[in-house]
């Protein structure tokens, strides 16, 4: 069967170094007019606050729970730039193949819902090449099945990805 398209942002799957990620809370402040998803990816802006991240913006990390547009919320995030992750490919199309494993790409920022208070965050194919200051480095096709069947190569695959643009690594220009 095809892949269903099923955007959840950045699921945490693991650590590189198989131990716990490192987690933080940080605030949202009352002026962020833009909610906050579980799994979302964030920056972390100047004032130490923290916002819903960009395309090509350095990451400070993935939320863990829900917050309110244009509310002050407390967050807990995983700010560990080790942790490897799961997301769903944007393509409904093509898709990504075997043997674009070990490119990059960033992410692309799409409103979660309402309703599950998910993110809608995905991988941006879009932006897929061999930069290594783009967001994410794409690992290979995440070993998982449901319902309606084993994940595939093509559009909305799920895929493991870990930060290639993260503020807490060197060289990287930290905060929005």
């Amino acid at each position: 069967m095809a892949n269903v398209d099923n955007p959840h942002g950045f699921r945490v799957i693991g650590h590189m170094f198989g131990v716990s990620p490192e987690v933080e809370s940080m605030s949202k402040d009352a002026s962020e007019g833009t909610a906050l998803f579980i799994n979302d990816l964030i920056v972390q802006e100047t004032d130490g606050n923290i916002a819903k991240g960009a395309a090509s913006a350095a990451l400070s990390g993935v939320n863990l729970n829900h917050g309110a547009a244009s509310t002050l919320t407390t967050h807990l995030i995983v700010c560990d730039p080790w942790v490897i992750g799961e997301m769903q490919d944007n393509s409904a199309t093509d898709g990504f193949a075997a043997a674009d494993a070990g490119g990059n790409l960033d992410a692309e920022f799409n409103a979660g819902s309402a309703t599950t208070k998910i993110s809608g965050h995905e991988l941006g194919e879009a932006s897929f090449s061999t930069t290594n200051t783009l967001q994410f480095h794409l690992r290979r096709l995440y070993n998982y099945a449901d319902a309606s069947g084993a994940n595939a190569y093509g559009g909305w695959g799920r895929w493991e990805v870990s930060f290639n643009n993260h503020r807490r690594t060197t060289g990287v220009v930290g905060l929005a």
